[in-house]
């Protein structure tokens, strides 16, 4: 699975699902270089929330002496639990955490110093979560964005090459997979977190949103969409 990083989705919303999805990029070159840059990272696309996943054999002695070797400025006690509690929490992987607490502190303006007390430490996973949820956005509002061309008549012919060059009907079968996860999340032990509701409830309209378009220019079966 690919390592989480942040703003990949937000700026490939940018850059080329937007100009797609809203006809801006109606010239040959232009389309082009927007396929070329979804091209270039479709096996992430075409995984919804799909990032590699925590370590479990890494434990917090590793995972400090790992930080000390290559993470100096995030060596303290707290922070090292931070990075740890943030891969628990997100589900992701020790060094993708690592790059998102580093993240979550330099857009907070916070200085090191500063993040090495406990209290400001225990900011850092709420912030980093926040970042986190942010980039789960845009994945998804690429994929909604792009479906929605799939539901005009006849259905727009990028949203027919996007979906064609993400794999049609196996990121279908990754879309339901994610929302398969989102659905046992809501009733599982994150049903307290607040913020994961949010989160969840905006992710399961889009990704849900997508499926429509998709299976309405499809035509599917009731046994194809239940597959």
């Amino acid at each position: 699975m690919a390592a989480f990083e942040a703003e990949l989705f937000e700026g490939l919303h940018a850059s080329a699902v937007s100009r797609l999805a809203s006809g801006s990029s109606s010239s040959g070159r232009g389309q082009t270089e927007a396929f070329a840059e979804l091209r270039a990272n479709k096996d992430a696309l075409a995984k919804p929330f799909s990032f590699r996943g925590r370590e479990d054999t890494v434990d917090l002695p590793s995972l400090a002496r790992h930080i000390q070797a290559d993470r100096p400025r995030l060596a303290s006690e707290a922070l090292v639990k931070a990075v740890d509690e943030v891969s628990r929490t997100l589900r992701i992987h020790q060094h993708d955490s690592i790059k998102l607490v580093e993240r979550a502190l330099d857009q907070g303006g916070s200085n090191v110093l500063e993040a090495r007390e406990a209290r400001e430490a225990r900011e850092v996973p709420k912030k980093c979560a926040a970042i986190y949820f942010r980039e789960c956005h845009f994945q998804a509002l690429c994929l909604h964005d792009m479906a929605q061309g799939l539901a005009s008549s006849p259905p727009d012919k990028r949203s027919v090459a996007f979906f064609g060059l993400l794999g049609g009907k196996r990121l279908i079968a990754s879309v339901f997979e994610a929302l398969g996860v989102l659905l046992r999340d809501l009733s599982g032990d994150r049903a307290g977190d607040q913020r994961f509701l949010s989160h969840a409830g905006v992710m399961i309209q889009l990704l849900v949103e997508t499926l429509f378009a998709y299976f309405s220019a499809c035509r599917a079966s009731v046994d194809e969409a239940e597959q």
